[in-house]
């Protein structure tokens, strides 16, 4: 899941640069070679009379023993890519976590919506029958206007918890970026 997010893509660019900052400073610390071949054909006159063919090759090999500039540039690429290892190591860690518990709290929070839905049907059941226990005197317009309330609270609640669960749902799209895709940018 993270390696298919932008998140992911830029943990592997940052693993490639360190790599790629050890291997040059690795190779600034080798020998270097330096061939070249040639060819040469000279003459006089029109028709290059007296010609003179000369083949040339060779090589040329510098090694001159690693200065302390290069060792110690060599030895920060290495710190600076096993820095950047733990870095991207955490970032994913971190993320990897935050995703899960994320999760669980849109489970947990599915659940609730569900009890709050109950909650509110109840309210209203129990409306209706303190209404009709009212209209035969049998209850009080105070216990009516509670219950009233009761379903205000449960309504409100369920609204909450709702409000909650979209935004916990926008955090996940943005985690996975999946919150900006190619059909909304058309």
């Amino acid at each position: 899941l993270i390696s298919r997010t932008r998140t992911g893509n830029i943990i592997e660019l940052m693993t490639n640069k360190s790599d790629l900052t050890v291997k040059i400073a690795k190779d600034d610390l080798l020998p270097s070679v330096r061939l070249f071949a040639g060819y040469e054909f000279s003459g006089t006159g029109y028709t290059f009379e007296d010609p003179q063919n000369k083949l040339i090759f060779g090589g040329k090999l510098n090694y001159g023993f690693p200065r302390k500039q290069e060792k110690a540039t060599y030895d920060s690429a290495v710190l600076d890519a096993q820095e950047t290892d733990l870095t991207v190591g955490d970032t994913a860690d971190s993320l990897w976590r935050d995703l899960n518990i994320l999760h669980k709290e849109i489970v947990t929070l599915d659940g609730l919506i569900e009890s709050s839905r109950r909650k509110v049907t109840l309210s209203e059941q129990i409306y209706a029958d303190r209404q009709k226990d009212y209209e035969k005197g049998k209850a009080t317009l105070s216990e009516l206007i509670s219950d009233q309330n009761q379903i205000q609270s449960a309504r409100y609640e369920l609204t909450s918890r709702r409000i909650e669960q979209q935004t916990l749902l926008l955090e996940w799209y943005r985690l996975t970026d999946q919150l900006v895709t190619e059909e909304v940018l058309q």
